[in-house]
């Protein structure tokens, strides 16, 4: 659950780039989730810059140097990697509101014992990042569909999310 754009103290997306800022106040520390647009792809990358002061051509270029390729769109299915959390919970998202059901809430209840929670702005930031990001909505929410998001949000970290929202369509 590292890469959600929602967790950012500032947040630039422009047509090739999207990077975010994390601010630690108790570390005194910077934390930037960067993507860079490539061909069929994204190049990745979460790094510290410590208490440094950031210089935007210094987070592109270790961006560009040490940043791991990720193939897009994402589809259901696709190998999950670091870069996929927006994408994943976009998804969840979708056939929540196929489903009349609202994502945040479900979040939430997933992850009430927890400080982090969701909120209907953090879906709408997550929904303009995994838009940008470009991944594939299926045609129709089948078992099939469902049971491959189930894996994808497994996958991603999101086990809590999951049960919950299995709970809940089992018992719809």
């Amino acid at each position: 659950m590292t890469s959600l754009i929602t967790r950012a103290s500032a947040v630039v997306r422009s047509q090739d780039s999207s990077v975010s800022i994390v601010f630690d106040p108790t570390t005194n520390t910077r934390k930037c989730t960067v993507f860079i647009r490539t061909i069929k792809g994204i190049r990745f990358l979460e790094t510290s810059f410590g208490s440094n002061l950031l210089d935007i051509n210094t987070i592109f270029l270790n961006a560009l140097v040490r940043g791991n390729y990720s193939k897009r769109p994402y589809h259901l299915g696709d190998p999950i990697d670091a870069s996929h959390d927006n994408c994943v919970l976009a998804l969840f998202h979708n056939l929540c509101e196929v489903r009349n059901l609202k994502a945040h809430g479900i979040a939430n209840l997933a992850y009430q014992d927890s400080s982090q929670t969701f909120t209907n702005m953090d879906f709408a930031e997550i929904m303009a990042q995994s838009l940008w990001e470009d991944y594939s909505v299926p045609e129709k929410w089948d078992a099939t569909s469902v049971m491959m998001l189930f894996k994808a949000l497994e996958d991603a970290g999101y086990s809590r999310i999951r049960g919950v929202l299995e709970t809940i369509l089992r018992t719809a």
